[in-house]
């Protein structure tokens, strides 16, 4: 789940199987014309493709989805839909048939960029403007699945941040320069934790990533590979969240974590704290969250179920 704007709308944008849907984030209003994913083969019939990551972009003036699609010739494409018309408005293969597991997009040197995660450890560095793949940013990668892809400017340079699964032992984050595509120091792979999500930020110029295993947050200046903060032992260690992000509120960076345990629960944590925000108690909804992303004026927006909530704060 992803924000973006469109014409001057802010719109809320989802991932449903074969499905693209876009929300009013204003009114609320759901899009009755969802963008489809699905095609036909020669006989006419429908073929279903399925999307797997989600991120957004300005492409030539154009607001634009980017979408990892999959169907059941395994083919593997990074997809670009013009959100103006909701027309396709490009295709960049992706060479094998491990899924588009992790993507985010980024501006490098003036270019949009989008850096890609798949389920065989590699990562790839796209350029949108000009339809291509500029590197594969490292052929071998990690030994296991990309699980989560960051953008962040760290040291005044594009990086971005790819962590793995863990399914071979190889809880690993990994820092990628996106100017020259060569790996930035020495992998962080810390023998006291586990490490199977994470997020980034950047906060007055500092570089920051948070990751979660086993239900604990740590949190990580990305320059020194140090930890700065955790265990963070507020997210309970035998509920692992589900799905988690970075933000600020009021100028205070937070991690935002949901779906503990596969439940209903959206948890803030103050970073550089320690501590949970005293104040603002767990919100629980009626069903498992799944995703969760940033709003303006530090709104939080929920994806529970087949439904998506917008959280503000009270003045």
């Amino acid at each position: 789940m992803v924000t973006t704007v469109v014409a001057d709308r802010p719109l809320v944008l989802a991932l449903r199987e074969d499905l693209l849907g876009t929300w009013d984030l204003a009114t609320g209003a759901v899009s009755d014309r969802p963008i489809s994913f699905s095609a036909r083969d020669r006989q006419g019939r429908p073929v279903p493709v399925y999307g797997s990551a989600l991120a957004t972009a300005v492409v030539d003036a154009r607001p634009i989805a980017v979408v990892g699609q999959y169907g059941p010739t395994g083919a593997v494409r990074l997809m670009l839909w013009d959100l103006a018309t909701g027309r396709p408005s490009g295709a960049l293969a992706v060479p094998g048939r491990a899924a588009v597991c992790a993507l985010a997009t980024t501006t490098v040197d003036g270019h949009p960029t989008a850096v890609t995660g798949d389920g065989n450890g590699r990562v790839r560095l796209w350029d949108l403007a000009g339809r291509r793949e500029i590197a594969p940013v490292a052929r071998l990668g990690h030994a296991d699945v990309v699980a989560s892809v960051a953008s962040v400017v760290l040291q005044g340079h594009p990086v971005a941040v790819t962590l793995s699964s863990g399914g071979y032992g190889e809880h690993a984050l990994r820092v990628w320069d996106l100017s020259t595509g060569r790996q930035v120091g020495e992998p962080l792979h810390p023998d006291f934790c586990s490490m199977t999500r994470m997020a980034a930020m950047s906060v007055d110029g500092w570089a920051m990533v948070v990751t979660e295993g086993d239900g604990q947050l740590w949190l990580w200046d990305l320059a020194g590979r140090q930890l700065v903060q955790g265990p963070i032992t507020d997210c309970p260690r035998t509920a692992g969240a589900t799905t988690m992000i970075t933000m600020t509120i009021e100028g205070r960076p937070v991690a935002v974590t949901g779906g503990h345990g596969g439940d209903g629960r959206v948890r803030v944590h103050p970073l550089l704290t320690g501590a949970q925000v005293a104040p603002e108690p767990d919100v629980v909804f009626p069903q498992p969250v799944t995703a969760l992303a940033a709003a303006p004026d530090d709104g939080l927006l929920v994806g529970f179920g087949q439904q998506i909530a917008l959280l503000e704060r009270m003045s």
